[in-house]
């Protein structure tokens, strides 16, 4: 997919012969002190404002070392990173917003040194190469994804809203202080065990290939919870397996 009027080939590069890389010289452990109106960033995002920067122009950021390592993030003039992060600029005629949407398209995991503190060199991952179009395309991508970018945020925040209001709302209303008018029951006290069944699952031998495959039935594990629903499992048991598993009962409401 590409915008109309460009039809170009995007020529091959390594990164190296595209950007520039610069190390912050900042120690977060040395500003205790430092309080002032420039933003200052580390892996995680914002840590505090300090009196000076060491930026005069948008930049884009890659954490080097430690947690996060290999994260990567946009940031404005007059700001400045810890020293845990490098700043990565582009060269001439290159769109930073567009490169910065193509770093996040390589995988930097590969390029990450060391067990105990993890570290990344911009000597290693500077060989990887891309394709780019010329400046005027780099500039349309460039905005198409910031302003999706701006959108999301924008959501985010909405979400971030309604999650809170939920929580006040449960808050207020499993303490009885909010009710609907025509209420005012007292509400009953039981014990969960009086609410539903506790039943618990098992695990068909992972040696025997026949309780596995052909792959028919869901098969709930602890690393397949990660939302309320369910809708697939990395896993599924075959007819044979579901024999020596427990279906969960159906529940009607």
């Amino acid at each position: 997919m590409r915008f109309s009027g460009f039809d170009d080939e995007w020529k091959t590069y390594k990164l190296k012969d595209l950007l520039h890389n610069k190390s912050s010289s900042i120690s977060i452990n040395q500003l205790d002190d430092n309080v002032g109106n420039y933003p200052l960033y580390g892996a995680s995002g914002f840590l505090k404002c300090i009196d000076f920067y060491e930026m005069d122009s948008d930049y884009i950021s890659i954490v080097k070392d430690g947690s996060g390592v290999g994260n990567i993030s946009f940031h404005e003039k007059n700001t400045s990173v810890v020293n845990t992060s490098q700043y990565i600029l582009p060269k001439e005629n290159l769109n930073i917003h567009f490169i910065f949407y193509l770093l996040q398209t390589i995988n930097l995991n590969k390029y990450k040194t060391g067990s105990t503190i993890p570290h990344i060199y911009f000597k290693d991952y500077s060989i990887e190469k891309v394709k780019i179009p010329k400046y005027d395309e780099q500039k349309k991508i460039g905005i198409l994804l910031k302003n999706l970018d701006a959108k999301i945020e924008i959501l985010d925040n909405k979400l971030q809203m309604c999650q809170n209001f939920k929580k006040y709302l449960m808050q207020q209303i499993f303490t009885q202080k909010l009710r609907f008018t025509d209420y005012i029951e007292e509400w009953k006290t039981i014990k969960l065990k009086d609410v539903g069944e506790i039943n618990t699952g098992n695990t068909p031998s992972t040696k025997v290939n026949e309780y596995y495959s052909p792959k028919k039935y869901l098969w709930v594990t602890p690393s397949d919870i990660s939302s309320k629903y369910i809708f697939d499992t990395a896993k599924r048991l075959s007819d044979e397996g579901a024999k020596k598993g427990r279906f969960v009962k159906k529940i009607v409401y």
